[in-house]
């Protein structure tokens, strides 16, 4: 009876020592793509071999990012870390080219922001993301003027008490936040 419960322990202690393994494996798999992700966008391209080029990588991105969240659902912070579940988020916020799948993660981490597992200014972001018009004034453009002025939102007199439920700021200041991006890239 004593070997059992050895074996039992042992064999728990094995099982919590893979897990952890493997969600810090899956943290730094997801750390990696962001870093790509980030270095993808920050090139220039000077010509259209080059366009074509990041779009490729970006497309095996979307891809990457789309298997992981089949194979092992949505990286949570508990699953990954805070940091790695922000960075799954990002990608699949940068996945253009794969609206449905996009739509598909909406509906992955939206129970999970009351739990604290997704941050829920990720969830604005994506929600805003595929929908025109948006609910939390996230998606918009710089004016050649440097301002950020927000695609059409709707039910825009309520957007600051949605944002404040998701714990993100009032309209006015992402505004003008953005508006100071919009005015660096210049």
């Amino acid at each position: 009876m004593k070997s059992i419960i050895i074996t039992t322990m042992l064999m728990v202690a094995l099982g919590a020592t893979m897990a952890a393994e493997t969600s810090t494996t899956l943290a730094q798999e997801l750390l990696l793509l962001r870093e790509e992700d980030q270095a993808l966008r920050s090139r220039q391209p000077k010509d259209d071999a080059e366009w074509k080029e990041m779009l490729s990588i970006a497309a095996a991105q979307t891809a990457r990012i789309k298997s992981f969240v089949e194979k092992h659902g949505w990286p949570t912070r508990e699953l990954v870390g805070a940091e790695a579940s922000d960075a799954a988020w990002l990608l699949v916020q940068h996945a253009d080219s794969d609206r449905e799948f996009q739509r598909y993660a909406l509906t992955l981490i939206e129970p999970l922001v009351s739990t604290g597992e997704v941050r829920g200014a990720n969830y604005a972001y994506l929600w805003d993301r595929v929908h025109l018009p948006q609910r939390y004034g996230t998606q918009g453009e710089c004016r050649d003027d440097g301002s950020f002025i927000p695609h059409p939102i709707e039910d825009s007199e309520n957007v600051d008490e949605r944002r404040n439920k998701l714990g993100m700021s009032n309209l006015s200041e992402y505004i003008a936040f953005a508006s100071q991006r919009c005015a660096s890239r210049g």
